[in-house]
């Protein structure tokens, strides 16, 4: 009988005991679900005094010190935890916030990277990493804003505002690439291979080209990019390779240089270079001023350009004064009016609708540039399929004079290589 008292009264206090460890732990949550963090930290810590092995409660013990601003204690507690588990993406994200709200947004960039390289599925960590890039300074805007377009196509059905995307495209950086407009966000490289055949009128033979281009974006809005084709006109076959950047001088000032070389100069310019400042005078309205001096086999040829540029929410529209210097022949002119709209979760869609006019020199091959009314209309786009591949597009119509007519069509494909 006394034996049975005993075991009863045993059983009694460790089950009082462990309720009351159980209810330490409660009233540490519920301290803290009312932001009462002192009261929280006292009860949690009472808690691992008598489970000083529980990582649970530890965890929860480096939350309520970070929320306390205690920092060097939680990162304290943070850093036990992970010299157990270097790969808990929790424990990760929970030092990085840390250090986040300590100010030490340099400090908690490489934790949130590790722990998206753990679990990119976690849509958390992409929001941390654009809240610690958007708190690091204009140097990092077009970072943020390009982790949080990479995060867009990721999580579609979310909502991502942390990084303010801008309705227009910082210090216009315009790459024609494809024929469309591309918005540069130091998010790595893209590639495009492609096909155009066009049909002429008064019995010229078909034109015909293939062509291979990249770029490479960096942050700060600069680039570097290339291309090659190939190409078949007046029963005759070319070459050409080109090669350019964007540099963004100073703050509101980007500089384009381009030049190109054909080692056959049939019918394509033998080589030619182009200089071109963009400035952008307010928000969303840009100015560029250029020139461009294009030798062909027998004749040269020095063009200038002013063009205004405006982006209107997803709109973008643009107006260029050509003003065109052929070698042995007066001043002539002409101008080109685009219209663009962009589209989908990331505007990195686009169709874009030019018509240009005037006065233009074409090559007409063998050596021969000749001068003639032009007029012209072309249809663009961009579509992408998913985050890496995408389709371009081209519909064109374009009258040189009385020489001839020519319609035709581009389609290409593009390709995004992550950085």
């Amino acid at each position: 009988m006394r034996l049975l008292f005993s075991f009863t009264a045993a059983v009694f206090v460790l089950t009082a005991n462990t309720s009351h460890a159980e209810a330490l732990y409660d009233q540490a949550l519920k301290a803290a679900d009312r932001k009462d963090y002192v009261s929280s930290e006292i009860l949690i810590k009472k808690w691992l005094e008598n489970n000083p092995g529980d990582e649970i409660g530890v965890f929860f013990l480096a939350r309520v010190l970070s929320w306390s601003g205690k920092t060097g204690e939680a990162l304290g507690q943070y850093d036990s935890l992970l010299a157990k588990s270097p790969m808990n993406t929790d424990y990760l994200m929970g030092k990085a916030n840390t250090l986040l709200w300590a100010g030490r947004g340099s400090e908690a960039l490489p934790l949130a990277d590790t722990a998206i390289g753990i679990s990119p599925s976690y849509e958390d960590l992409w929001r941390l990493k654009i809240t610690i890039l958007s708190g690091m300074g204009e140097d990092f805007r077009d970072k943020a804003i390009a982790v949080q377009r990479e995060a867009m196509r990721r999580f579609p059905q979310s909502v991502w505002d942390i990084a303010p995307i801008p309705s227009h495209q910082p210090r216009a950086v315009v790459l024609a690439l494809g024929n469309v407009p591309q918005i540069p966000d130091g998010r790595g490289a893209e590639m495009e291979t492609g096909y155009s055949h066009e049909r002429l009128t008064n019995g010229f033979v078909d034109w015909k080209s293939v062509y291979l281009e990249g770029a490479r974006y960096f942050s700060g809005q600069s680039a570097v990019y290339m291309s090659a084709q190939s190409a078949e006109r007046f029963s005759l076959r070319d070459s050409e390779a080109l090669a350019g950047f964007y540099y963004p001088a100073f703050e509101a000032v980007t500089f384009n240089a381009e030049a190109t070389g054909s080692p056959t100069y049939n019918f394509l310019p033998r080589w030619s270079t182009l200089l071109k400042a963009q400035w952008e005078v307010a928000d969303g309205k840009l100015i560029h001023l250029g020139g461009r001096h294009t030798e062909y086999a027998q004749s040269s040829v020095d063009l200038y350009l002013a063009t205004a540029e405006a982006y209107f929410g997803n709109y973008r529209a643009s107006y260029t004064f050509y003003q065109s210097h052929p070698q042995g022949a007066g001043v002539e002119s002409s101008h080109l009016l685009e219209v663009n709209l962009f589209y989908g979760n990331n505007a990195e869609n686009s169709i874009g609708l030019s018509v240009s006019g005037g006065r233009e020199a074409e090559s007409l091959g063998g050596g021969r540039v000749a001068v003639s009314d032009v007029q012209s209309i072309t249809l663009t786009g961009r579509h992408w399929l998913d985050e890496s591949f995408g389709i371009t597009y081209a519909l064109i119509h374009h009258k040189q004079g009385e020489l001839y007519v020519n319609d035709g069509i581009r389609i290409g494909i593009r390709l995004r290589l992550q950085s």
